[in-house]
């Protein structure tokens, strides 16, 4: 009885945390694709405050600092650039492949 309450308690606390992690991920997605609308009509600064809040979202997510980066470089940006490329490293070193 013991283990079946504790398997019971482990799903309650497992499931929930997984359509969290599954909602969250669809959110930041649809923030990235938005962004990467504004980049394409020119709306530069809409989209890295997008990347912003994607980043906030899902801080290990390395494709979110990947294209902040590459706009903040296309923009001139090159400090903030390199920082976004080495946190993407850092949470993924095979973000660029």
């Amino acid at each position: 009885m013991n283990l079946i309450f504790r398997i019971f308690v482990y799903l309650l606390l497992i499931i929930p945390a997984n359509s969290l992690k599954s909602q969250n991920l669809s959110d930041v997605n649809q923030i990235l694709q938005e962004a990467d609308f504004n980049i394409r009509i020119g709306n530069w600064e809409k989209a890295i405050m997008q990347f912003d809040n994607a980043i906030q979202m899902d801080v290990n997510n390395a494709e979110p600092y990947v294209k902040r980066a590459m706009l903040l470089e296309k923009i001139g940006r090159y400090n903030e650039a390199t920082k976004d490329y080495n946190e993407a490293i850092r949470i993924n070193p095979y973000a660029f492949h």
